[in-house]
C-alpha cells in the first residue's frame, strides 16, 4: 500500500501492529514535531512518565550511531510496573509544534495493543 493511499479509516481498519510506519518521515508536509510527552497519575498528580525533545534528540542521536535507522526514535517504548497498570485515572499531555503551514482539523489515532490484541483505539482531532 502506498503510503499516499493511506487513510483514517484504513488505520481504524487495522486489526494488529503494522510491521513498520506507514509513511516516510520526509511525508510530514506541515512541519509537526514532538516536543513532549507526559503520563500522570490524575488523583496523587505524580509523574509516572515524562519523555520531552531534549532527551529525544539523545535517543535519536544514540539511534543513529548504533545504525538503526531513521524511524527508530519515531517510536516511545514503555515498561510499567503492575502498580502504575491498576491507576484508576491518569491524565497525560502532549505536546507539538507546526511549521509555516497551518493544520486544520489535524488527526491523529493512536492504537494500543498487548502482542497482536487491539486493547484502546483513541481518534483525536486538533483544531489550530
Amino acid at each position: 500500500m502506498n503510503y499516499k493511499e493511506i487513510t483514517p479509516e484504513d488505520v481504524l481498519r487495522l486489526k494488529a501492529p503494522t510491521k513498520g510506519y506507514l509513511c516516510p518521515l520526509n511525508a510530514n508536509r506541515y512541519g509537526i514535531e514532538f516536543q513532549s510527552f507526559k503520563i500522570k497519575d490524575y488523583e496523587t498528580k505524580r509523574t509516572i512518565f515524562d519523555v520531552s525533545r531534549e532527551n529525544a534528540a539523545a535517543v535519536a542521536a544514540a539511534s543513529a550511531v548504533a545504525n538503526l535507522g531513521e524511524d527508530s526514535y519515531r517510536h516511545i517504548r514503555y515498561n510499567f510496573s503492575e502498580d502504575v497498570l491498576r491507576t484508576p485515572t491518569i491524565s497525560t499531555n502532549l505536546t507539538f509544534s507546526v511549521g509555516d503551514y497551518e493544520v486544520e482539523d489535524f488527526r491523529m489515532i493512536e492504537r494500543h495493543y498487548v502482542g497482536d490484541k487491539l486493547v484502546k483505539s483513541y481518534d483525536f482531532t486538533f483544531g489550530f
